[in-house]
């Protein structure tokens, strides 16, 4: 999708309070270094942010949008305002959370549910000294995740989003070219709508 294209559709899967907003880069991989220690300390200020990742050797760009501060914890966060997305080359698309839907596809049993599902379906957000991830799968596999050095990413099917690999069926495990995460700014003043920080939806180098 040409860049325009993808921005419009992106501003229209946030959250209302959100839609009317600019954005601006608080993290880039080519100038900030490629280490999840930058990733954490320059996201550090901001709850909502999308990070753009860029999919070699094929060029198409996939994301997540994540509604709580990333860092390294020892349990999953963020809850289902979390969305998972591919933006190109294929059409765009959203996968969010779905939990009646995932109810239907995973039934509880007779004598209750299964917990290790029912915790993979929740599996929003997940940060380490090792990787980032969003959505729960099985196996250990998760809907977007991403290394340690942001040079190595995996996609695959989750619980969590319901998602299909977002790099394609066949490239579940893929190389990372540029990472980016954006932060929100309110139109009326410029000033973050949260954390202490325009470019806007800006595509045009990915």
């Amino acid at each position: 999708a040409a860049p325009r294209a993808a921005r419009t559709h992106l501003a229209a899967w946030l959250p209302p309070r959100l839609r009317q907003t600019k954005l601006e880069r608080i993290y880039c991989s080519d100038t900030d270094g490629r280490s999840l220690h930058q990733f954490y300390r320059k996201c550090a200020g901001a709850r909502h942010t999308v990070t753009l990742l860029e999919v070699l050797p094929s060029r198409a760009v996939v994301g997540m949008f994540a509604n709580h501060v990333w860092r390294a914890h020892l349990r999953p966060y963020g809850d289902g305002e979390c969305f998972l997305f591919s933006l190109r080359p294929e059409e765009p698309r959203r996968y969010p959370w779905s939990p009646e839907e995932g109810a239907e596809r995973f039934p509880e049993k007779e004598e209750g549910g299964d917990p290790e599902r029912e915790a993979l379906m929740e599996q929003f957000m997940v940060g380490t000294q090792r990787y980032i991830s969003m959505g729960g799968g099985e196996g250990g596999k998760g809907g977007i995740r991403l290394n340690e050095d942001m040079t190595k990413g995996s996609s695959a099917k989750s619980l969590t989003f319901r998602n299909e690999p977002l790099a394609g069926p066949e490239l579940e495990n893929f190389d990372v070219g540029a990472v980016e995460v954006y932060r929100f700014l309110r139109n009326i003043d410029g000033q973050p709508v949260d954390g202490d920080y325009g470019a806007t939806w800006d595509l045009e180098d990915l």
